[in-house]
């Protein structure tokens, strides 16, 4: 991955995680998924930064209530 992709995603992630923990799990939830659609497009499915990322939109999923979006997200890698 070029320097500036991972870089890029290390900020949004981190940015999500910050709006998060600062309460607007609908904006965490946004760069979450931007984060995801990133490393998921630059690096593959099954990347470690792929993984990271798609569980912390997962748990983000799981604390706006949305249990089921969470489940199906994390099986995705498995049946891909």
């Amino acid at each position: 991955m070029p320097e500036e992709a991972g870089t890029l995603w290390w900020i949004l992630d981190d940015c999500a995680a910050a709006r998060q923990y600062a309460g607007d799990v609908g904006a965490a939830i946004e760069s979450f998924g931007a984060a995801l659609q990133l490393a998921a497009q630059r690096l593959g499915n099954h990347h470690p930064a792929t993984l990271t990322a798609r569980a912390n939109l997962a748990n983000s999923y799981r604390s706006m209530g949305r249990s089921a979006e969470a489940i199906l997200l994390e099986l995705r890698p498995a049946v891909e």
